[in-house]
């Protein structure tokens, strides 16, 4: 499936936390799902507020009258308001799922009875993120908005369901240009997630955000690499076939190897710089990046590695279904 690229954010067009949003009361589910169409360019000119699930546990946006207090002058002084802690998150879920052999978007498919993208959900929800952009495939979003719909009551997170792009890196800049109506300051954590790594633990998650926000710009969590590993020869063919015979090169130290896994967390201005410096790679999943730090050291910037999680593996195949399976039934996850 292909859908048109849309262009990578901008820091120019942004507000700071200082600004206040209307709370103007929405329509059912409107109150806290924003659902965004193919067709980002009015992003920044709407207007509407996506309010919270009931019972939400988080502050939000809102517009708040700072209290009256004394002063020694004879004139009375507005105190500062409580800064706003805000964790904002893209979680990537517009892939095709073809690998899994099955006909529906790969998020969909359920993992021990719930679909990987409401379970990755919760765990961000969990880990005390507050405001969530799934992105979704093109042909797919009213199954998703119906979906995700039906789960708000049960979380505090704000959630907008965005149509993605022509590859992975596309989307997660359509995530990013919609949670700019949440007024990120520079500073602000963004965790760049997959959808198919549905039992990442929320502690893992809230360890990445906690990274940012104690002055972190860029991390990732990781795992130390076990297996022996061996580049192809250079200028080897690549042929996948069972009686294929390539030429390898010698072994790599595996001691500096590291498997990647997300959430991969950034701060609202260095995730925006990558993606908008890497834009043009996003027009193909051939060209695009691999991963978000990927385009960050693009950047010039450093990376930083944080321990990672054996349970935030990623559901690719059918054995990583049953893998996945198996670690609900024992215990080794968390059930949705």
């Amino acid at each position: 499936m292909t859908v048109p690229t849309t262009p990578a954010p901008t820091l120019a067009n942004q507000a700071t936390t200082s600004s206040a949003v209307s709370t103007a009361p929405l329509p059912a589910v409107a109150r806290h799902l924003n659902c965004d169409h193919p067709d980002m360019s009015q992003l920044r000119s709407q207007s509407t507020t996506p309010l919270q699930a009931p019972g939400s546990h988080h502050a939000g946006i809102v517009s708040a009258e700072p209290a009256l207090t004394e002063s020694v002058s004879t004139e009375s002084a507005r105190a500062e308001p409580a800064p706003v802690k805000r964790r904002l998150s893209v979680l990537a879920a517009a892939g095709s799922g073809t690998r899994l052999g099955r006909h529906m978007p790969k998020a969909l498919v359920e993992v021990g009875g719930a679909p990987m993208v409401l379970r990755a959900l919760r765990g961000l929800d969990a880990a005390g993120i507050t405001h969530i952009a799934v992105t979704a495939p093109t042909d797919a979003l009213v199954d998703f908005e119906q979906l995700i719909g039906s789960a708000l009551p049960d979380l505090s997170a704000t959630v907008r369901v965005v149509a993605g792009g022509a590859s992975r890196q596309a989307s997660v800049a359509a995530g990013l240009r919609s949670l700019e109506q949440f007024r990120p300051d520079a500073r602000t954590p963004v965790l760049i997630h997959d959808a198919a790594r549905c039992l990442t633990p929320p502690a893992l998650i809230d360890r990445v955000a906690r990274a940012i926000e104690n002055g972190a710009n860029a991390v990732i969590p990781t795992l130390p690499v076990t297996d022996t590993i061996k580049p192809l020869a250079s200028g080897t063919h690549i042929d996948e076939g069972d009686d294929a015979l390539s030429p390898l090169d010698p072994s790599i130290d595996r001691s500096r190897l590291r498997a990647v896994q997300t959430p991969q967390g950034f701060t609202w201005d260095v995730i925006c710089r990558a993606h908008e410096y890497g834009a043009s790679r996003a027009a193909d999943e051939s060209s695009a990046a691999t991963d978000d730090a990927g385009l960050v050291e693009a950047l010039g910037l450093t990376v930083m590695s944080i321990a990672g999680d054996m349970m935030a593996f990623k559901v690719t195949t059918e054995l990583d279904i049953a893998l996945a399976q198996a670690c609900l039934d024992h215990g080794y996850a968390p059930d949705a």
